[in-house]
Parts: C-alpha cells; sequence; structure tokens
C-alpha cells in the first residue's frame, strides 16, 4: 500500500457510539462477556490465530480499555516467536501498544480517565491486539483533541523511542549519528528529528527506493547497502563528518560495519535486533581504537526515568506527532485479516505502519 501520514479513518459509528453512548452507566451493562483477539500460536514459526478470550478484569492500578487501534511493531514479532524480552506464551494476546477510550478500571487514576481516549502500553498480563485490553494507568497519556487515534496508537513505542534515543545522544556530546534501518517508521522519525535538535546524521538503507523515500523526507547523507563499495563509502562519509554514535536496530553482521565505520572511541548502541542473530564485533575496534558495542531498551529507560521525566518526554512527543514524529501508515486492517497482514508486512517493514483496527467487524465471531 502507498504510505500516507493521513488517517486511515475518524473516529466511527455505530460501533464507537455504542460505546461512548453509555459512558458512567455501570461496566456490566457495556461490556460484553467476551471479545476477539489475536494471539500466539506457535513460537517456532511466529504463527498467530485470532480467538474469542474473556473481557479482561482490571487489577488494582489498571484501566480497561476499549481498543481502537494498535500498530504492528518489531518487538511484537518477536514476541510472537518468543524472543522478546516481554514474554508472550503460546496462547497469550500479542501487541505492546495501542490506542482507545477508557472504558472502567480499579483505582482513583483509572476512574479518573473515564471515557478518556489514550494512547496506551499493555500489561504483561493483556495485549493490545485484541477489542479490550487492561493497562497500568500510569501507562495511559490521554489523547489532545488534535490527535487521531491512528496516530495515537503509536505514540509510546516510535515516536518516544525516537526522541529518547536523540536526546540522549545530544546529552552525551554525540553530534553526528549513523543509523541502520533508517527507511523504518522509527529511522525515519529520526531523520525529521535530528535536525531540529541540532543533530546530523548519516541513514544506512537497502535500496534506492528507500534512499528516495528518505530525501522525500530531508535526509542528506544517505548509503545503499545493496552496493559492492557501500562500506568504503561508508567509512569515509562518517570519518569525514565525524560519526561518534551508530543507533543499530538489526544486529548480526550489521554491527560490526557500524563498528568499523565510527571514528575512534565510536559506540554501537544496539536497539533491536530484527536480523535474528546475536551481534558480531571486530575486536580490533573494540581493543585497540576504544570503541564500544552496548544495549538500550526503553525499559530500561522507564526504569531510570522518574515519572515526571516519562510524562514530560511523552508530551513533547505527542506534541510533534502532526511534524516530525508523524507515522507513515500503509492501512488499518480488521482483526480477522492479521495473518495475510502480518506476511505482507514482514515482507517489506519499511513500506508503512500496519495498524490493526479492533472496531472493524465488532460483534462478530472469530474464526
Amino acid at each position: 500500500m502507498e504510505r500516507s501520514s493521513a488517517t486511515c479513518s475518524t473516529l466511527r459509528s455505530p460501533e464507537w457510539a455504542a460505546v461512548s453512548s453509555h459512558y458512567g452507566a455501570p461496566l456490566s451493562a457495556i461490556l460484553p462477556d467476551s471479545m476477539r483477539a489475536i494471539v500466539v500460536k506457535d513460537h517456532a514459526t511466529g504463527a498467530t490465530e485470532l480467538v474469542r478470550r474473556p473481557v479482561p478484569k482490571p487489577k488494582p492500578g489498571q484501566a480497561l480499555v476499549r481498543v481502537a487501534f494498535a500498530p504492528v511493531n518489531p518487538n511484537d514479532l518477536l514476541a510472537s516467536r518468543g524472543r522478546y524480552e516481554v514474554r508472550r506464551p503460546v496462547g497469550a494476546v500479542l501487541g505492546f501498544e495501542g490506542s482507545g477510550v477508557v472504558v472502567g478500571g480499579s483505582g482513583m487514576m483509572a476512574r479518573l480517565m473515564r471515557g478518556r481516549r489514550v494512547a496506551f502500553g499493555a500489561g504483561e498480563d493483556g495485549g493490545s491486539w485484541a477489542e479490550y485490553s487492561v493497562a497500568d494507568a500510569t501507562q495511559c497519556l490521554p489523547l489532545r483533541g488534535g490527535v487521531t487515534d491512528e496516530q495515537g496508537a503509536t505514540l509510546l513505542t516510535n515516536p518516544i523511542t525516537a526522541t529518547v534515543l536523540l536526546q540522549q545522544a545530544r546529552r552525551e556530546g554525540h553530534r553526528v549519528i549513523l543509523q541502520a534501518g533508517a527507511a523504518g517508521a522509527l529511522g525515519t522519525m529520526m531523520a525529521r528529528l535530528a535536525p531540529t535538535m541540532g543533530l546530523t546524521m548519516v541513514h544506512l538503507v537497502r535500496s534506492e527506493e528507500q534512499v528516495a523515500w528518505l530525501r522525500g523526507v530531508g535526509a542528506e547523507h544517505v548509503i545503499r547497502s545493496d552496493q559492492a563499495d557501500f562500506e568504503q563509502a561508508l567509512v569515509a562519509l562518517c570519518h569525514r563528518l565525524g560519526a561518534t554514535l551508530a543507533l543499530d536496530p538489526v544486529a548480526g553482521p550489521l554491527t560490526g560495519t557500524l563498528l568499523r565505520a565510527l571514528v575512534e572511541g565510536g559506540v554501537v548502541r544496539i536497539y533491536g535486533a530484527l536480523s535474528g542473530a546475536p551481534p558480531v564485533g571486530d575486536t580490533d575496534e573494540l581493543l585497540f581504537r576504544g570503541k564500544r558495542i552496548e544495549g538500550f531498551t526503553m525499559y530500561d529507560w522507564v526504569k531510570s526515568t522518574s515519572m515526571l521525566g516519562q510524562l514530560l518526554t511523552a508530551m513533547r512527543a505527542q506534541g510533534q506527532l502532526g511534524g516530525a514524529l508523524a507515522t507513515e501508515l500503509r492501512g488499518a486492517v480488521p482483526l480477522e485479516e492479521h495473518a495475510v497482514a502480518l506476511q505482507e508486512y514482514q515482507r517489506s517493514m519499511s513500506g508503512g505502519k500496519l495498524l490493526f483496527d479492533a472496531l472493524a467487524g465488532a460483534g462478530t465471531s472469530a474464526g
């Protein structure tokens, strides 16, 4: 599908009206006993299936969200294969983030959010690829009036991750940054955001189409990895500009390529494992050129950042969802079309963000 930052749809009727018209009513009057949900079927293949599950019951401090949209992110695919740090066992509902309306919950914060549109991070005991999900009330961020549900669904992963990665880089004194996987959703955001923060980026992509895409969002330094002499060109450009940090969502042999491209004392920061392989690094670069390889996850950032710091970062990111941190969307599909949609997404993960539309087909049976 053609990429666009425009919304796929708006708040819809009658499904959404069926929820919103009952705000303030007893939960038993508005909640069904069961819901549709996409769950892990097989870790070996990453296969998924659509099932019916009981609507989850919020624990103390949790909100119950009627899901509108939930995106597909690389960490979701890792979780479906049992290879992500937050485990999703066979039979567990997938999806780590989404948007929707709080329709219930336990605790003062959850009750205060009732009826509010939110972006949310799904808890360990529930996923977002479903009609309903539970989330810690502290992981629910009310959406501003100008933010669509589609853009809001992606807020807590890519926009905040892009903001945090670049803020941390600037705080550490890096001014020129090399990034792999640059044509993906997160890479595109960083390509747009970096200049506003006074940072220069070198972008590594795999095709001429991806070069054209990044040029279209204002990227200046773009290198294609499908050319025979790309590594020589990459090293020459990074050394000329003085690149001291590489952001690596791929790992595997590419980590070594990034390490060699950096100037002496450079750092490769791995924040993903799209290759499915462990990172490979040249010991000469590590021992004699003072370079290093390190890991980064948003879970570590959350643990080390105060609630106020997290809130300020999220609010800053939300304010740029219509600009530098806009998500290019390839489209939204009903939960019933998950299998084909996931196959298409994995064939071309840089083709825009795929969303599951949890409102489409409401009231139908899983099968």
